[in-house]
């Protein structure tokens, strides 16, 4: 983050002989310059945009472009397979086929499911746990 140097420069000169008034008025006043702090801030936003953020992957970084293109690349192959599997007759064995492709498909998401909500329910109860303590921290 940069560092902001605030400059005030007063701006009217003060008179050494009041003369009196009905209404008090301010003999200066103050004006902040934040041309500084303009500059350091697209500075600092040019930074940003420039400097690409990488994803590793087994230690190796990828572009997040690079990433999205060949998992969408993935994503065309696998629905292309799909779609070729619900275009394909084999006659009366079609029935059967589509069962079997849903009840593994139903299997798998079961057993996937099965492994991750306990795993998701205990980081939870960790985080509780520790927002718990933390309140507990504050009360008087």
């Amino acid at each position: 983050m940069p560092t902001i140097g605030i400059t005030l420069a007063p701006t009217g000169a003060p008179t050494n002989t009041p003369e009196p008034t009905n209404t008090p008025a301010p003999t200066s006043t103050v004006m902040t310059d934040f041309t500084n702090l303009g500059d350091q801030l697209s500075t600092l936003q040019a930074e940003f945009n420039a400097t690409p953020i990488p994803i590793e992957v087994s230690g190796t970084p990828i572009d997040p472009n690079e990433q999205l293109s060949s998992m969408a690349g993935d994503a065309f192959t696998f629905f292309g397979y799909v779609r070729g599997f619900s275009e394909v007759s084999l006659g009366g064995l079609t029935p059967i086929i589509s069962f079997i492709l849903v009840a593994f498909a139903t299997v798998i998401s079961v057993k996937v499911f099965g492994f991750l909500l306990p795993m998701l329910a205990t980081i939870f109860g960790l985080i509780f746990r520790i927002v718990q303590f933390v309140i507990g921290l504050f009360k008087v």
